[in-house]
Parts: structure tokens; sequence; C-alpha cells
């Protein structure tokens, strides 16, 4: 794969990704293993990390090659983050099998 070929796949994953989480939050929670229904607040928490996704992928998006490279740091930065959290959530038992694979594997 090609850096221009990962970029626009990281770009469309982002993008993707965020608008599913923002239009339709209680599905994206699922995909996460979520019940909406058990935490209503979930949908907003849900939205919040889509806004996020959106966010950096229209930066990306949007940014010159020399700012490519400051968005995809932040990027990374955001994932790592997500990934510690998901394994602190796992490590204190409060997670689902699932949510840790799809939570960090998406990460």
């Amino acid at each position: 794969m090609t850096p221009s070929t990962a970029r626009r796949a990281l770009i469309g994953l982002r993008l993707t990704l965020g608008a599913a989480a923002y239009a339709i939050p209680s599905e994206a929670a699922r995909i996460f293993g979520i019940d909406p229904e058990e935490s209503p607040a979930m949908d907003s928490a849900v939205r919040l990390f889509g806004a996020r996704e959106l966010a950096l992928g229209l930066a990306l998006l949007g940014s010159s090659s020399t700012g490519m490279t400051r968005w995809l740091v932040i990027g990374a930065l955001t994932d790592g983050l997500d990934v510690l959290t998901v394994a602190l959530g796992a490590r204190a038992h409060r997670l689902h099998a699932q949510t840790v694979v799809v939570g960090g594997g998406l990460a």
C-alpha cells in the first residue's frame, strides 16, 4: 500500500466511522458491545466520539502536505489514548469482550 493510498483509507475510515457514530449512535454503541437501553447517556458519548473522528478526518482531508504530518501525529496520539482507555477498562473488568476487541481494534 502506498502512503497516498494509506492516507486516503485513513481519511475514509475516520469520516465514515465519525458520520455513523454521530448519525446513528445507538447502532454504533451496539457494534461496540454496549446496550444503549441500559445507558441512555451513551448516545451523547458516542456522538462525542463521532464528532472527534469527523474533525480528525476533515483536518486530514483539508491539510497540506506539511500540515498532514501534524494531523497524522495528533490522530495517532488520540488513537493511542483510546487503546489505553480500553486497556484500563478491560483491566478493571468494566468492559465486555466485544467492546475491548472492537474499541481496541479500531483504535
